[in-house]
């Protein structure tokens, strides 16, 4: 009784909080949700911000046209030999990532893949690809292993392009889960100076000198310690003590590229719960780029869900929301956040003019289930989204300031 009593009060208080804060509350919208033909899993942003390249799974790829937000169009879909794991829309080369493990040049005008191959120094394994601002690097993970590659250089074939490995070693790190490193994706800084490895199941963050390509410094994640909903009993209230890994799942820099803001997603295949240590903290953080913790988000991605009423009781006994992607973009033409999170079917906004200071501003769903990237536009107001239902979501300011709901 006591329980059901206060996850009616605790919700409240909350919502009314949030909706009275600030005349920022509720102020981004989902202005179109657009149905592609496949299920999303991956999304990137062309360096003139008219167009999107998004992997399709089986489907391949999607080339959009986004010069009108409200009004997105497809301007081409290119099929694949292997399952698109990565895509890379770069200064002069467009990469793919392929589950198979090998990787694709293409050919947006023709509609066509001009060469694909392994990458030797790459291995097996799916392609997640991390593309620099500027369009000329890629990093290349694939769970294993890691490999920057050039494309500022016009290349014919896969085997034409610059690719350098590399080397991460975790010994004398003071990074407490060891094995192997577990690269699987990354985030340049906006000046391209540095780069940032997300080493998931060892808890960590490799940050790499792109000038000497070399692995600078290692940082543990470490642990966050908060509220959560541990018990699937068909009641959702986040009121249990968690202590939980990180296991970042996105990272990005922040636009002056002093500070790291990571989803806390959880690694896959590592169990949920050992010794009462959680695999995935359920939340975001940001960290200098030296590795000090700076801001720990603690419970309120899953309270603001709750809220919302978009909080998954089903998930309280694995990962909770899965916050699994993170994007900078421009709001009202402030710096501004945006998190995913696979669970909870929606994006989180927040204002970050101070940069290690985020403030919420509201959380809108998606054009569908499973949201599985997020990405800000460089020169334009609003963020785009794509989820495994296979709907890409522009999500805009109302520049009015009405309050609104929350583009269900």
């Amino acid at each position: 009784m006591k329980k059901n009593l206060m996850n009616r009060i605790v919700p409240l208080i909350l919502g009314l909080t949030l909706l009275s804060s600030t005349a920022w509350a509720n102020s981004m919208e989902r202005t179109r949700a657009m149905k592609l033909p496949g299920s999303a899993t991956s999304l990137s942003v062309g360096q003139s911000d008219k167009e999107l390249l998004i992997g399709l799974g089986e489907e391949g790829i999607a080339w959009v046209d986004v010069r009108n937000l409200r009004a997105p169009y497809l301007n081409k879909q290119i099929k694949t030999d292997s399952p698109v794991t990565g895509v890379a829309y770069g200064k002069r080369n467009v990469l793919v990532g392929m589950a198979d493990g090998s990787v694709a040049l293409v050919d947006l005008r023709k509609g066509r893949i001009l060469s694909s191959g392994k990458i030797s120094a790459l291995g097996d394994g799916a392609v997640q690809l991390s593309l620099a601002p500027k369009g000329d690097q890629v990093l290349a993970t694939n769970g294993s292993r890691a490999v920057l590659i050039d494309l500022d250089k016009k290349a014919a074939t896969v085997g034409g392009l610059e690719v350098t490995p590399l080397a991460i070693s975790l010994s004398g790190e003071g990074i407490e889960f060891l094995g192997e490193p577990n690269p699987i994706r990354g985030a340049f800084s906006p000046d391209g100076r540095n780069l940032a490895v997300i080493l998931q199941k060892n808890n960590a963050v490799a940050i790499v000198d792109m000038t000497s390509k070399k692995v600078s410094r290692i940082f543990s994640l470490g642990e966050t310690r908060h509220r959560a909903d541990l018990t699937y009993d068909g009641v959702p209230f986040v009121e249990q003590a968690f202590t939980g890994r990180l296991e970042a799942g996105d990272i990005v820099f922040s636009p002056d590229g002093k500070w790291l803001y990571t989803a806390n997603e959880g690694a896959a295949g590592v169990v949920p719960e050992k010794d009462g240590i959680w695999s995935g903290g359920r939340n975001f953080s940001i960290f200098s780029v030296n590795g000090t913790l700076e801001y720990d988000g603690l419970d309120k991605l899953e309270q603001s869900a709750l809220v919302l009423g978009s909080y998954p009781d089903s998930q309280s006994r694995v990962r909770g929301i899965e916050p699994n992607g993170v994007g900078t973009g421009k709001i009202k033409d402030k710096p501004a956040l945006a998190i995913s999170a696979r669970h909870a079917n929606g994006i989180f906004f927040f204002m970050i003019e101070t940069y290690e200071n985020p403030f919420f501003i509201g959380m809108v769903a998606g054009g569908g289930r499973k949201p599985v990237a997020v990405n800000g536009f460089r020169s334009q107001d609003g963020f785009v989204a794509v989820d495994e239902d296979g709907f890409l979501s522009i999500y805009l300011p109302i520049y009015n300031e009405r309050v609104r709901g929350t583009g269900r």
